[in-house]
């Protein structure tokens, strides 16, 4: 491996140049862990929501294996997926009660999250129609939780996710 030292006059330097100095943050970042979700087919707000994940998946593919030529010469987009894991913790109230329904009816249901709590700080994450699916029953904890894996968001024209930062 060869050993580059910067020899002054190239290009027109006559010293090696500073690193630019970096400013602190001025905001902080969205909160994962504060803020408020609802769900269901008349939304209600949920405070038993332990976990979520929302994936957006375009399937994209590059076209790269191509013969003779060792650049990628196309991106493809195929079917947008949408999805949503959801863990809760269950209990008897009315809107527990009728997201476990709407799993078993297959019947979709609207999922908003807000991230953070401040103006100029808040992230809202919605999917007007997702089909929940059945939950599975985790009592490995002291209070029973409910796994809703895989639960796809449904739509036309590519809106079955809308993201907005207030």
């Amino acid at each position: 491996m060869e050993d580059i030292d910067f020899t002054p006059g190239t290009a027109g330097l006559t010293d090696f140049p500073l690193e630019p100095a970096v400013d602190a943050i001025p905001f902080s970042l969205v909160p994962g862990n504060l803020g408020q979700v609802w769900l269901g087919v008349d939304p209600t707000r949920f405070h038993t929501l332990v976990e979520a994940e929302v994936v957006l998946d375009n399937n994209v593919d590059l076209r790269a294996d191509e013969f003779g030529i060792n650049k990628a010469t196309c991106i493809s987009a195929g079917i947008r997926n949408v999805s949503v894991d959801l863990d809760m913790i269950a209990n008897n109230q009315t809107a527990t009660k009728d997201l476990y329904s709407a799993a078993r009816q297959r019947t979709s249901v609207s999922v908003m999250f807000q991230l953070g709590q401040q103006q100029q700080h808040l992230c809202g994450v919605y999917l007007p129609a997702v089909v929940p699916e059945i939950p599975e029953f985790d009592d490995g904890e002291t209070r029973l939780q409910w796994r809703f894996r895989d639960s796809r968001a449904q739509g036309a024209g590519d809106d079955e996710l809308i993201i907005a930062f207030a």
